[in-house]
């Protein structure tokens, strides 16, 4: 058992700097965005982006704040749905009864649910990213993320819409099937 533990704990000393190696500053990341993009800015669009910069990271922050609340309470409501149809599986087995169409509604849900919040955590990284950065020495930077933020924010509305489509269209294809099934 020492020798696990002890093993354990060499495997922990050697692995952490390569896990702390893997990380990635903010600017890193805008820069890869920017490099990735291939745009080139004119000196009058980088000038007026670093005189507007700070502005814009309040704004940010503005976004970044409304952008997790949407988030969390859409995360509460699915979460709750999630509890209740796993507790009708629950009491229809306990009956006897094949609710596997309920069981495999909870796994759509749940992968699209994960999809939204990864979404959520990427679109949350990029925003941060840009309030964390200098604009006026990285103005191209700025703007690579903002060009970058619209496509995040279009990716989070296609998972949130995902997991409402897979709630919305529930009662055709799992829960009037069930009952129907069910009926005596």
């Amino acid at each position: 058992m020492k020798y696990v533990m002890l093993l354990v704990l060499l495997l922990l000393v050697i692995a952490t700097p390569a896990i702390a190696q893997q990380k990635i500053s903010p600017l890193e990341r805008l820069q890869t965005l920017y490099n990735q993009q291939q745009t080139t800015y004119t000196p009058e669009k980088l000038a007026d982006v670093s005189i507007r910069c700070p502005e814009s990271q309040k704004k940010l922050l503005v976004l970044q704040r409304q952008n997790n609340l949407f988030v969390q309470k859409r995360i509460s409501v699915y979460g709750d749905l999630q509890k209740e149809m796993k507790a009708l599986e629950l009491r229809l087995a306990k009956q006897g009864a094949d609710a596997s169409e309920l069981d495999l509604l909870i796994g759509k849900q749940q992968v699209a649910l994960e999809a939204f919040q990864d979404s959520q955590k990427n679109y949350d990284i990029l925003i941060s990213d840009l309030r964390s950065i200098n604009c006026a020495e990285n103005p191209g930077f700025f703007l690579a993320g903002i060009s970058e933020i619209y496509k995040q924010q279009q990716k989070l509305k296609e998972a949130a819409n995902a997991v409402f489509v897979i709630l919305y269209d529930s009662p055709k294809t799992t829960f009037y099937p069930l009952s129907e099934r069910l009926r005596i």
